[in-house]
Parts: C-alpha cells; structure tokens; sequence
C-alpha cells in the first residue's frame, strides 16, 4: 500500500501576511504548535524572542521543557515532531502538527507585542 503524509504538501510558516482590501498588510507571528498522534496531544511554545518550549503533560511532571531556539530549524521540519519532543526524529512515535497559533503582531519588525 502507499503512504501518504496529510501534511506533505505544506509547511509551516513562522509569519503570515494578510493583505486586505481596507488595510495595507496584517502580519502574525507563530506562537504555537499542537501535535497529535498515538491519541496523545503535545506542543511547542514560541515566544517573540524566539525560544521554544516543549510541553507534554505526560514527560517531567507536566512542567514545559526548555528547547531553546527554534529559528534554526527549517519551516518544512515544523509540521512532525517525535514523542521526546524532537524535530524530524526516526525514534518514537511521530506526532503530526495540529493546530496552529498566530498572534497578531503590533509593531514593524514582526516581533509583536504579544
């Protein structure tokens, strides 16, 4: 049989532009992702300094994980993380990108206020 990946044909950008016709531009900065697989939900937390936190309610006492940057890792690696909260890892279970968080930025360098 195929495999196919419901998520392959995209990838997860870290700011979205909306252009609309009674303003100039809207842009938002991701905040989080929500994983899912083998029925058990997880996430990543971005704050605008771009620091991550892994969050799993079933690894270290429920208490977030620091993960450090996540500007280093390529948009299209977003989208599958593995049950030790690791980017694109061949061990595990593979959790597949969710739901998606945006905030809306406030200020001109995208970094927001929120």
């Amino acid at each position: 049989p195929i495999e196919t990946d419901p998520l392959g044909a995209i990838s997860i950008a870290r700011i979205l532009e909306i252009h609309t016709p009674w303003s100039q531009k809207t842009t938002y900065r991701l905040r989080s992702i929500i994983y899912h697989g083998n029925n058990h939900f997880t996430a990543y937390i971005f704050r605008k300094n771009g620091k991550g936190w892994y969050a799993d309610g079933q690894l270290n006492q429920g208490i977030p994980m620091y993960r450090g940057d996540h500007q280093s890792i390529a948009d299209n690696e977003l989208k599958n993380i593995s049950d030790t909260g690791e980017y694109q890892s061949n061990t595990g279970t593979i959790k597949q990108a969710a739901v998606l968080l945006y905030t809306k930025c406030n200020d001109e360098n995208n970094g927001g206020t929120a």
